[in-house]
């Protein structure tokens, strides 16, 4: 029977639609590849072997509910209500030196205090190519203020970064200290670092631990209490400290 002023063609409609659901058909999700820009290794090719100290979150996959597709993330594994947990912790892992690596060491004056003289050796032995910057009396909020560290990054593409500051501060608390320890690691991006703390010569008020509790992505080398040899001022270090001072860092940083 035909209902007055509806026409049967809209009550076939309207019967289809409450008979059955119609649900809008859902493009696939492309998946994330794993690890984003700038990975925290090396692009493997030739003699430079994968490896280094960054932070990497680990890829997790994500199924939703009425679907068989699932979706890897390199970041969080989202549930089917849509809630994202936390990214992995950092993992840090020791730098590989191999032909063509390119390894940078600024800082203060240590840099040229028996450090660089030691460091080039141990790299150009293996390798690989040492890039080094000194900027004497400098502390920490002077990089941060200066474009001297990015325009580094942009001219030389370290491979990695090792960093010594903390000689200029060994003596007294700035309330910015670690305010600046981040901000110094946000501007190396990416890149695997390592921030070494002063070889501190009596005591040490505050320095060492804004270094080693912001260091971020970076690894921290304490050498609070490391002995070496040191030259005529009784704070920096001779040849030999320098040598020893590097065999440390490298055997806890460098593979």
């Amino acid at each position: 029977m035909r209902l007055p002023g509806v026409r049967a063609p809209l009550v076939v409609l309207l019967a289809a639609a409450i008979g059955c659901g119609v649900s809008a058909p859902v493009a696939p999700r492309a998946a994330l590849a794993p690890g984003g820009a700038r990975s925290t290794a090396f692009a493997a090719s030739g003699d430079v072997p994968t490896r280094v100290l960054a932070s990497a979150s680990a890829p997790v996959s994500a199924s939703a509910s009425a679907s068989t597709s699932s979706v890897a993330s390199a970041s969080a594994s989202v549930s089917t209500s849509g809630a994202a947990s936390a990214s992995a912790a950092p993992t840090r892992r020791k730098i590989a030196i191999g032909k063509g690596t390119k390894i940078a060491l600024v800082g203060d004056s240590m840099v040229h205090a028996g450090l660089s003289q030691a460091f080039e050796k141990r790299i150009t032995d293996a390798g690989g190519v040492f890039i080094h910057d000194s900027w004497a009396s400098s502390k920490l909020r002077d990089w941060v203020e200066s474009m001297r560290l990015p325009n580094m990054m942009f001219a030389k593409r370290p491979d990695a970064v090792f960093i010594v500051l903390g000689t200029n501060e060994v003596h007294y608390k700035a309330p910015h200290m670690a305010e600046d320890v981040r901000a110094l690691v946000a501007r190396l991006g990416t890149t695997p670092c390592v921030l070494l703390g002063p070889p501190v010569w009596d005591y040490q008020a505050g320095i060492v631990d804004a270094l080693r509790d912001n260091a971020g992505h970076c690894a921290f080398v304490d050498a609070t209490n490391l002995k070496i040899r040191r030259q005529k001022d009784g704070i920096h270090p001779s040849l030999e400290g320098g040598k020893a001072w590097t065999d440390a860092i490298f055997a806890e940083t460098v593979e």
